[in-house]
């Protein structure tokens, strides 16, 4: 018979994270099937145990060996601590007011809410009722849900014109009727957003994503949070995937 490198082991060995021991009959067993062992224990939690115990081992759980004087530590040497994604924080505490809530606004600021009020209005006439006008407002400047502002901008009021300049550069586009309706409704936000960050996210579709016209218009109806878009992480996650272009 040829010869084979063996490993001596002790009469109780941890092969097995989950409390499993191997006991021999025999005092040697040949180091390919200990590697073996190990690398499986390591590496393949699920095999069977057929595949880890071969070659004359029997295994059994931790609970029927509590006869034996030798104990392992119940801690798996193999465990890795699991990494934590990064996440995004708000930039400060937000309360967001409930849908029957208005925003209590005086002076300059309480004549800015109205024009918009009048701005959307005046676009859609009685396809958003009056009290959806407000919804749709409170969210747009982040005195609502956060889902895209992350603290961004909180409670903040419009600039007077600012709505009708972003429904007309949407019109412009080719957004109009039920797709602009569509659009205000899907992502308010984007009435609330700078013209820069919306003509930057514009020419990137048209440069590097070459949609132009109608498709361009449908790319925007579909998916109007694209509007917003204005990180690229290139996959390096920054924690702020509700503004980035791996969405799209």
């Amino acid at each position: 018979s040829h010869c084979r490198a063996t490993v001596r082991m002790s009469p109780t060995v941890a092969c097995h994270p989950h409390e499993l021991r191997c006991h021999t009959e025999a005092t040697r067993m040949p180091a390919t099937h200990f590697r073996q062992v190990r690398a499986m224990s390591r590496h393949d939690h699920a095999a069977p145990l057929s595949l880890r115990c071969r070659q004359g081992i029997r295994c059994r759980s931790s609970e029927s060996s509590s006869n034996t004087t030798t104990t392992t530590s119940s801690i798996d040497p193999f465990a890795t601590t699991p990494r934590t994604p990064p996440r995004a924080t708000f930039k400060q505490p937000v309360r967001s007011l409930t849908d029957s809530e208005v925003p209590q606004l005086q002076g300059e600021a309480g004549q800015a809410w109205e024009s918009a009020l009048q701005e959307v209005a005046s676009t859609f006439g009685e396809d958003i009722p009056e009290d959806e006008r407000q919804k749709l407002l409170k969210r747009a400047f982040g005195w609502g849900s956060q889902v895209y502002w992350r603290g961004h901008k909180v409670d903040e009021v419009p600039v007077m014109g600012q709505v009708a300049t972003v429904l007309e550069h949407l019109q412009n586009l080719g957004i109009v009727g039920p797709n602009l309706l569509k659009v205000l409704k899907l992502f308010p936000e984007v009435i609330a957003l700078s013209m820069d960050t919306q003509n930057a996210a514009v020419a990137k579709l048209q440069g590097e994503f070459k949609l132009q016209g109608d498709v361009l218009m449908r790319a925007i109806v579909r998916k109007p949070q694209i509007l917003g878009y204005e990180v690229d992480c290139e996959g390096s996650c920054v924690g702020d995937c509700n503004r980035c272009w791996v969405r799209f």
